[in-house]
């Protein structure tokens, strides 16, 4: 458990060098357990962080939920966190307003800065989950896609009222898509799991000297120390 206690502190340290209007990338596979890393970002944003909002796109948010479940680990932060649906059907958390994606993107995107702009406190950190599904919508016409970037990506960087952190499933896009998505954002971390040991390993930061650098903690352990 000391090992997962270290692994929390450095994570809880390291964010607290994200700057305001900053937008973070955190790309995994299906086959990592991304559920872990959700669980510890909820828990450094209710024990130090700023107010936040999860947007959940497509029911994604339930994923993460049930995989938290099923390892026996409480969601009471899931539950009792505000939630914007995009798309989806299920009700996962406290949810407090929901955007249809049946219309054009100017449309739901002007449906969703509304229910942004009556959640604004102040700085706050949006947890954005689920992204890559609304992506792969768009992904077989560019001309949508590119206003996608344009009007829902794009405009928010810089907004020193919030930052936002993406979790992007990038087995379900397509490259050229994960590529814009690491141009657009200030820093990108992958996530792989090893041999059992989950690495979290920066890719692009704001921070040249931060390149490359890793955090690592063997996947069982951390979700040993989170059920307790």
């Amino acid at each position: 458990m000391e090992k997962a206690e270290r692994f929390k502190a450095s994570l809880f340290d390291y964010a607290e060098t994200i700057g305001r209007g900053e937008d973070i990338l955190v790309e995994y596979s299906s086959y990592e357990p991304i559920h872990l890393l959700f669980q510890i970002l909820l828990k450094y944003l209710k024990e130090k962080g700023p107010s936040f909002v999860i947007v959940d796109a497509l029911d994604q948010l339930h994923v993460f939920k049930t995989h938290l479940t099923l390892a026996g680990i409480s969601t009471s932060m899931i539950d009792n966190a505000r939630v914007i649906k995009l798309g989806g059907t299920l009700k996962t958390g406290n949810v407090i307003g929901r955007v249809s994606l049946d219309s054009d993107i100017p449309v739901w995107k002007s449906h969703y800065d509304k229910l942004l702009e009556e959640i604004s406190e102040g700085y706050h950190i949006r947890l954005i989950v689920g992204l890559e599904k609304v992506l792969r919508m768009y992904e077989e016409t560019p001309r949508e896609l590119e206003a996608l970037f344009g009007l829902v990506i794009r405009p928010y960087l810089g907004d020193k009222r919030r930052s936002r952190i993406f979790f992007i499933n990038t087995d379900l896009i397509e490259e050229k898509t994960v590529k814009e998505l690491r141009e657009e954002v200030s820093r990108v971390f992958k996530v792989e799991l090893l041999e059992g040991e989950m690495i979290l390993k920066t890719l692009k930061s704001i921070n040249f000297s931060e390149y490359g650098e890793e955090l690592k903690i063997m996947a069982q352990g951390l979700q040993e120390y989170l059920a307790e």
